[in-house]
């Protein structure tokens, strides 16, 4: 199993500029730790939280992890012109020698479509549009494109990514029509940190069935994002994830999140109930514990982990990081060696 580490990048309102700074410290000591990959995510107009954009602080991140895949979790794809996002992650795969995994996703939030032009209703063209320009892009060479959402008169495409034909796509799906749809669009479907296990157990099972309609091979990797959040004890495990990831759901509850998940899945609002099944909490050797449950029970090849929610201080972070990387990791490394 390798170990991602997804880069906190939403603050409380007021200056952020000193709390960047100690996330690119976590992320300086996650690379010392042994986390093979760094990722950022992305909202915009992100109320109550400010949310920094994840090209330019993952290409600032890279520099701290020379040889370390860098990942966007997730582009929200439908919201772009092919073009730009093209070039803009084409230039990320350049800065980082290659190393570049594509996260993309549809969103959800009316908010944001509206507010960048796009009807949402819009979503699901655009999104396998945008894919189809993007990889003919990739190509290189002359290009043109005419299609519902998008044109591109024929032109030559000179910038191109280093990774060849092209950066692995994981694409990002929360309900089962989303799924069928990443499995025939993607290499690899990136896992909602918000799902339980029972609800991901299923949702593989339609995804490997829509590969295989589609005559694609399973999938090189099997990837998820979740909540981590790892103490001395339990209890203050527990009561520090409640003060500190517990506003975040709420927050993703406004903004219609669990709206966007399977009949069979919804936020609940006890911390507890919300958290069962779906977070990473406790000791280490509770965490342990639950880590290789996702393994052993969803064939998970890649875990990453968000354990610096909104407000937390850097000290409770880091020490959180710190057990899981040195408590945790070392555990899995050594049953691969075996």
């Amino acid at each position: 199993m390798k170990f991602g580490f997804w880069i906190n990048a939403q603050y409380p309102p007021g200056q952020v500029a000193g709390e960047v700074q100690e996330h690119i410290r976590l992320a300086r000591l996650a690379y010392s730790l042994g986390f093979d990959s760094f990722w950022a995510g992305q909202h915009f107009l992100a109320s109550p939280y400010q949310m920094l954009q994840p090209i330019p602080l993952l290409a600032r991140v890279a520099a701290e992890a020379p040889g370390a895949t860098i990942g966007t979790c997730i582009i929200l794809l439908p919201l772009y012109q092919p073009v730009l996002i093209a070039e803009e992650l084409a230039t990320l795969d350049i800065l980082t020698g290659g190393r570049l995994v594509c996260g993309f996703g549809l969103g959800y939030r009316d908010l944001e479509n509206e507010a960048l032009g796009v009807p949402p209703q819009e979503r699901v063209g655009r999104f396998e549009e945008a894919l189809r320009v993007i990889e003919g892009l990739w190509r290189g060479g002359r290009f043109s494109f005419s299609g519902r959402y998008f044109r591109i008169p024929e032109c030559e495409v000179t910038l191109l990514p280093v990774q060849r034909p092209r950066p692995p796509f994981w694409i990002a799906a929360n309900s089962d029509q989303a799924i069928r749809r990443a499995a025939r669009l993607g290499d690899a479907w990136m896992i909602s940190p918000h799902s339980p296990i029972p609800v991901i157990k299923r949702q593989l099972e339609i995804y490997r069935r829509a590969r295989a309609e589609a005559g694609l091979e399973p999938p090189a990797a099997v990837p998820i994002h979740r909540e981590l959040y790892v103490a001395p004890t339990e209890r203050e495990a527990w009561e520090q994830a409640e003060r500190y990831i517990g506003p975040k759901y709420e927050a993703y509850r406004q903004w219609g999140q669990d709206r966007a998940l399977p009949a069979d899945d919804r936020f609940h609002e006890d911390f507890r109930m919300l958290a069962r099944d779906r977070f990473i909490i406790g000791t280490p050797e509770s965490v342990r514990e639950q880590v290789e449950r996702f393994r052993a029970e969803l064939g998970i090849t890649h875990l990453l982990i968000r354990s610096e929610p909104p407000g937390m201080p850097i000290e409770l972070a880091e020490r959180s990081l710190r057990l899981f990387g040195e408590r945790v990791i070392p555990f899995f490394a050594s049953q691969a060696a075996v």
